[in-house]
This record gives C-alpha cells, sequence and structure tokens, in this order.
C-alpha cells in the first residue's frame, strides 16, 4: 500500500470518526473492500445507526474522486486502487 492510499484512508477515518487498522488496511485493495472495512468499523462502534449504507458508499466515493481525481464512473466497487485507479 503506498502513499497515495495511505492519506486517503487517513482522510476516510477521519471523515467517518473511525479507526482502520493495518492489518485491516493491507486487506484494502479495491473500492469495495474499503466501503467493506468502514462500514464494518461503523457497525463496530454503532455510529452505522445515522447513515445507510449507501451514503456511506456516496461519501467515500466523493473523497476518492476529489482525492485522486477520478471521473464518478471510474470509482466503483470493483476498482482496485494501484490498477484501475493508478494509486500507489
Amino acid at each position: 500500500m503506498g502513499l497515495d492510499t495511505v492519506e486517503l484512508i487517513v482522510k476516510v477515518e477521519k471523515t467517518f470518526s473511525i479507526s482502520i487498522s493495518n492489518k485491516e488496511a493491507e486487506k484494502i485493495s479495491t473500492v469495495g473492500d474499503l466501503y467493506n472495512c468502514v462500514w464494518a468499523n461503523l457497525t463496530k462502534v454503532n455510529r452505522s445507526e445515522g447513515i445507510s449504507r449507501e451514503e456511506m458508499e456516496n461519501q467515500i466515493q466523493k473523497i476518492i474522486i476529489d482525492h485522486a481525481g477520478m471521473e464518478p464512473h471510474e470509482v466503483h466497487p470493483q476498482a482496485k486502487f494501484t490498477d484501475d485507479l493508478g494509486m500507489d
């Protein structure tokens, strides 16, 4: 996982007031992996009650678009951060 991806994860952690462990972060290779990780962390700390899964995914998509300069259609659950989105 490169610096771009680490910076992205930090932005997501701050946005949702969660902490993603290094072990969890190492398993994140796709946008869908990040969605699942964030949702699991929100559920674990009972913060998922105020936000739907779809709202969370939309917020993460916007963060990725802003961070990586991607087009919305490029940011989908199967997109790999390194191969498809060009993040290191």
